[in-house]
């Protein structure tokens, strides 16, 4: 049986107990770092996100698609 642990979260903010808000200057600098982010990665961003997508749909259907090429193979052999 497993004692109940009384020990409180492990993390911490650096809100230092005040309620964390955004600022605007915050956002601002947020945005501006995305901007540059984005600038960097040139115009292949939009690119290799589609790929990206295009691999992860593959991705989670390659087991299936794997067993109905097996299936479709397996019963073609038993019908000729």
């Amino acid at each position: 049986m497993n004692a109940p642990t009384t020990a409180g979260p492990c993390w911490s903010t650096a809100s230092f107990g005040a309620p964390v808000s955004t600022t605007a200057t915050e956002l601002s600098e947020l945005a501006q770092h995305l901007q540059r982010c984005r600038q960097l990665s040139g115009r292949w961003l939009i690119v290799r996100c589609g790929v990206e997508a295009i691999h992860r749909f593959m991705a989670a259907r390659l087991v299936t698609t794997l067993v109905l090429i097996a299936l479709f193979g397996g019963a073609s052999l038993l019908v000729s």
